[in-house]
This record gives structure tokens, C-alpha cells and sequence, in this order.
């Protein structure tokens, strides 16, 4: 493959799910006839070697290993060896639907987007979590295709950029030039990253902030494999919310947005304790030990990012003695 003939390099970040990565990689070989469709998995520090071996078994993709960073580091790492124009990224749990990448590249048709996100189903409801889950619409973002453009971004003056209404790292797409002129993943973000923050959050930021819009076109459809226990849900829900404020803090501290201050020492804390209360007396749907878990991760969130740079500024000292 050369530059000229590949449209789309898929990438797919896996640590330690080899079964999920089968069943992704066996969704994506509806593509495995076509010269303008590469698959890179970047393994990110499995403890086996067992995904080398499962993506062996698929002639179009191609294998990478990381240290064991991040999500964030890794999929810049399959941005740095992708051939094709475009970056698709999805999940290693997850199966992707009839002509996925069809309906999210025809949206950079419009020189201005330089985002676009898909919709995220539920692949199995076998558990009581996964159903949970689910019904919190946590990935949905609806049925309707929508825009984020400059008066999206620049509308909010008492409350952060809510990126998460934007973002979806197991289903999105950005054309290559674009990352390389905005900048790649932040190696501090990421599930298993320093300090876990929204890589794609912060990815849609900088995208938006650089004059570009973004786009959910609910037709580019992958089925994701949702948490089957409450413990499994009760760590996501930690995660989501430590990603949430994580991100928040970054765009305080390194692009001086005031508004996400204000989200961090005001609307988030209000927004929480309503939850609460809300949960409490029967009035919101969400159980109560998730909304917990989510406060939780909310309140760590900006001391872990000061620790993630803290650490990071300490690798850095000492790889220069």
C-alpha cells in the first residue's frame, strides 16, 4: 500500500481483550477486498502476546506494540504509521455495522469538518448492568445528525466546552492532515494513561477552537460491548467522571478558559449534588451508587491531571541528567 492508494486507516487501540479484538477485527473484514482500507491495532502493552497473534490472522491489518502509556499515546502511534487520509478510530469492543466508514467519511465532503462522530448501540443486554447502561444513554447521542461549529463552542459563559457531547472515541474520524496541524492525542490522556483524561474530549477542543466544525451523523453505527457487571460499571462511571473534570482542567490551565473554572468550582459540584438529591427521592433514574462513583472521579479528576503533569515534568528532568 502506498499513500495514494489508501483512503482510510482504521485504528484500534487493545490491551488484554483478545476475544474482543477477534470480534472486531472479523466486523471489519466486510473491508478486506478493498486497497483504501487499512486496519492498525497498536497493543498497548498487553500481557501476553496472544493479540499479536489474533491480528495475525487478518491480512490487512497491521500490528504495533506500545509501553503501556495510555490510550491516548497509542492511538498516536497508529496516526503516525497510518497511510491513509483519513483516521478512523474505534474500540477493541466493539463490532462495527454496514457501511461504517462509508457514512462517516462522506461528511468531510464539507472542507469545514474536520470531526465527525457515529452512533454506539449495545451489542448484547444479558446483564442487569449492561441493560443500566444502556438505558443511561451514555454513548447515544440520538438519532438526529448535528453540527458543532464556532457558536457551539464559544455559546457556554458560565459552564466548560461540554466536549462529551462531541467526542466518541469508539466511533469518529479526522482527516490525517488535520490531526498533524491541531496536534495528536495529549500522551497524558487516555484509559490507562497518567492521568485518564478525555484524549478524544480534548482532541474535539482544539479541533473546534482551530475554526473547524464537528459532526454526529447517527447513520456510521458500531455495537459496543457494555459492562456486564456492577463493579465493571461502577469503574466506568469513575472513569467517565475523573475523564470529565481531568479534561476540564486542562482547558483552564493550558488555554486559560475561564469557563471551565467556573464548571469546575460551581455548575459541576450543583450538577452533582442534584443528582443526588434527585436520586435520592426517586426523581432521576440513574442509581444512586453510579451517580457516587462519578462524583467521585469528578473530585479527583483535577488533582490527578497536577499529579500527571507533575510526573511527567519529573520524567522529563531526568531524562535530560
Amino acid at each position: 500500500m502506498t499513500n495514494h492508494t489508501v483512503l482510510v486507516s482504521v485504528v484500534i487501540c487493545t490491551r488484554n481483550r483478545n476475544e474482543d479484538l477477534r470480534r472486531c477485527l472479523e466486523s471489519l473484514q466486510m473491508y478486506k477486498d478493498r486497497d483504501d482500507v487499512e486496519v492498525l491495532v497498536v497493543d498497548d502493552k498487553s500481557s501476553t502476546s496472544h493479540a499479536g497473534e489474533v491480528v495475525a490472522r487478518y491480512p490487512n491489518c497491521r500490528y504495533f506494540k506500545d509501553l503501556g502509556l495510555g490510550q491516548g499515546q497509542a492511538k498516536n502511534i497508529g496516526i503516525r504509521e497510518a497511510l491513509g487520509n483519513y483516521i478512523a478510530f474505534t474500540d477493541d469492543d466493539v463490532v462495527v455495522q454496514p457501511n461504517w466508514l462509508e457514512n462517516l467519511i462522506r461528511n468531510f465532503d464539507d472542507p469545514k469538518v474536520g470531526y465527525v462522530s457515529g452512533q454506539v448501540r449495545a451489542w448484547e443486554l444479558e446483564t442487569e448492568a449492561q441493560r443500566i447502561f444502556e438505558n443511561l444513554a451514555i454513548l447515544s447521542k440520538g438519532e438526529q445528525r448535528k453540527t458543532f461549529d464556532g457558536k457551539f463552542f464559544h455559546q457556554f459563559r458560565l459552564r466548560g466546552v461540554p466536549v462529551h457531547l462531541i467526542g466518541m472515541g469508539a466511533n469518529s474520524a479526522a482527516p490525517k492532515h488535520l490531526l498533524l496541524e491541531v496536534g495528536l492525542h495529549d500522551p497524558l490522556f487516555g484509559v490507562g494513561s497518567l492521568s485518564e483524561g478525555s484524549e478524544t474530549g480534548d482532541l474535539c477542543y482544539r479541533i473546534l477552537r482551530q475554526g473547524y466544525c464537528a459532526v454526529f451523523d447517527p447513520t456510521a453505527v458500531v455495537e459496543h460491548c457494555h459492562p456486564r457487571t456492577r463493579g465493571s460499571l461502577q469503574r466506568k462511571m469513575y472513569t467517565y467522571g475523573k475523564a470529565d473534570t481531568v479534561t476540564q482542567t486542562k482547558f483552564l490551565l493550558q488555554y486559560g478558559d475561564w469557563r471551565s473554572l467556573l464548571d469546575l468550582v460551581v455548575n459541576r459540584p450543583y450538577r452533582q449534588a442534584k443528582k443526588v438529591v434527585e436520586s435520592i427521592f426517586g426523581k432521576r433514574k440513574t442509581p444512586f451508587d453510579l451517580i457516587l462513583c462519578e462524583a467521585i472521579g469528578n473530585w479527583i479528576g483535577p488533582w490527578a491531571y497536577l499529579r500527571a503533569l507533575w510526573f511527567a515534568r519529573r520524567l522529563e528532568l531526568d531524562g535530560k541528567a
